[in-house]
């Protein structure tokens, strides 16, 4: 069969690539033939611009945030694609992707050359990070099509607990799930939602990289990067701040280990300007080897707390209520693994850093739910 994938534009976020990277290589396993959408979303309105800048403005003079700049720099196109150029080579190397598509219109030129549309995974039904949120509920395939393309999502996320829709929204995207063959969401959260907003019933399953091997993604990591000579503790925190880098340092410092701290693609000041090649992100591969030669891990990320559990590492999940908690509570629900969750990184302390994982019992959680979430994928593939 035919596939084509409806999720984030790719760009140069870890987890977001490894997800389309993996939901792709699962249908291929399955015998498919899947491709990603390259979904690209046209620049702001003047508007939007207007409301970003007032938005910052309060942010700095009314709550005091001294991270925010009121004009904040703007990276070239030139620069861009200087620090993203390793993470642009793996999705020229790794993931199929179609001709840039930017409209509803250019979305339905597609249907004749495919014979299914799956949407997901990440927080493709978070209003605020689709501006196009009808595409990711599939608006552009009319419910009688001549085709009979297949309709489905697969672990699509809300990225929270509560109900960010508007009444329109609510109305238009209830109607729109019910011409789905099959819905499934990322949470355990997102199966509520469905039936409470949507009217739908939906599975619960695994975010996509959790169906692939630890030994699959070995595949991705040169000999070089597999290196490591020390032990470290590694950080990949979304939500940075001096403060925090502090603290990360002193906890590297009292279990004597090198502190590996990944530097979240955001943000673009001058220093970035004038020292551009210092900023170009590491390949994904070396992200990946960061993850599998380090002793601890602390992460605010859903993705970096998978490839913890992936590659059986002691870890600390640092919960971010804004970018959404129920990522985290989900997951490690399902494995066990609550003990892992705090709120802040004030209360990541060495002991339980130190603490042992029953991994033995953690995989055989997550076999048996990975085992779920195809089959679910095969049936809806029929």
């Amino acid at each position: 069969m035919k596939i084509a994938i409806l999720t984030q534009p790719l760009k140069s976020n870890y987890g977001g690539l490894l997800q389309a990277y993996a939901l792709q290589k699962s249908l291929s396993k399955l015998g498919h033939d899947a491709t990603t959408v390259n979904r690209f979303f046209l620049p702001k309105t003047k508007l939007k611009i207007l409301e970003n800048f007032i938005k910052r403005v309060l942010l700095k003079y009314i709550k005091r945030r001294k991270d925010i700049e009121v004009f904040p720099l703007q990276p070239s196109e030139k620069e861009e694609e200087i620090m993203a150029k390793n993470t642009s080579a793996f999705i020229k190397g790794n993931i199929s992707l179609t001709k840039t598509v930017s409209s509803t219109a250019e979305l339905k030129e597609m249907i004749k050359d495919y014979d299914a549309f799956i949407v997901g995974s990440d927080q493709v039904w978070r209003p605020k990070y689709s501006p196009s949120i009808y595409n990711y509920f599939l608006d552009f395939i009319e419910k009688d099509n001549p085709k009979k393309v297949k309709k489905l999502s697969y672990a699509a996320s809300f990225g929270v607990d509560s109900w960010e829709f508007t009444p329109e929204e609510t109305k238009k995207c209830s109607s729109l799930i019910k011409n789905f063959d099959a819905v499934s969401v990322r949470e355990d959260s997102g199966v509520s939602l469905c039936n409470t907003y949507l009217g739908a019933k939906a599975t619960h399953v695994l975010d996509p990289t959790l169906l692939l091997s630890k030994e699959e993604y070995l595949s991705l990591i040169t000999k070089e990067e597999l290196i490591c000579k020390e032990k470290t503790l590694m950080a990949y925190v979304l939500d940075t701040s001096d403060e925090k880098i502090a603290q990360l340092k002193n906890i590297a410092k009292q279990l004597n280990v090198k502190l590996i701290y990944v530097e979240p693609d955001t943000g673009f000041t001058e220093e970035r300007r004038n020292n551009i090649d210092q900023y170009i992100l590491p390949t994904v591969g070396k992200w990946l080897s960061d993850f599998l030669n380090a002793e601890y891990v602390i992460t605010d990320s859903f993705h970096g707390t998978v490839f913890s559990i992936i590659f059986n590492k002691k870890f600390i999940a640092i919960g971010n209520k804004k970018r959404g908690i129920s990522r985290f509570t989900s997951i490690l629900n399902l494995l066990g693994l609550t003990d892992r969750l705090v709120n802040s990184i004030e209360e990541v302390d060495t002991d339980k850093l130190l603490s042992s994982i029953d991994y033995v019992k953690v995989n055989e959680l997550l076999e048996n739910e990975k085992r779920k979430s195809i089959n679910y994928l095969t049936k809806a593939l029929k």
